[in-house]
């Protein structure tokens, strides 16, 4: 009986488990490096979740004082977000009246606009 030949190379699974690790640190180091743009439908999806927040917020307030947040000014929307607004946003200070509703500005990078909407509670 003949010995069998050993070939040299790489098994199937070895090329696989390799491309699988250079995927993985591809996936967890690239959007480290690289900034994706801001676009006016990425500041408007920004925006409604804003307006959704404060629906959701007047529901709550207008049930129970103990729910949601007193909203007397449209920078008080980050108030209702667990992280804040992050750095790089800003809203104008415009004040709610109770009851009323506002459009307010939310400025993003590259100085790019988008209107959400506050409601008045106290």
């Amino acid at each position: 009986m003949q010995p069998k030949s050993i070939k040299p190379g790489f098994t199937i699974i070895e090329l696989i488990i390799v491309i699988l690790l250079i995927a993985i640190v591809a996936i967890l180091f690239i959007p480290k490096f690289i900034q994706f743009p801001i676009n006016e439908n990425t500041m408007t999806v920004i925006a409604d979740a804003l307006s959704s927040l404060n629906k959701e917020n007047y529901k709550g307030r207008s049930l129970s004082i103990s729910l949601g947040t007193s909203i007397t000014n449209c920078q008080d929307i980050t108030k209702l977000l667990q992280q804040g607004l992050p750095s790089d946003y800003s809203i104008s200070s415009l004040s709610i009246s109770e009851g009323s509703t506002q459009s307010c500005p939310l400025t993003g990078p590259g100085r790019k606009t988008a209107l959400f909407t506050a409601t008045g509670i106290k």
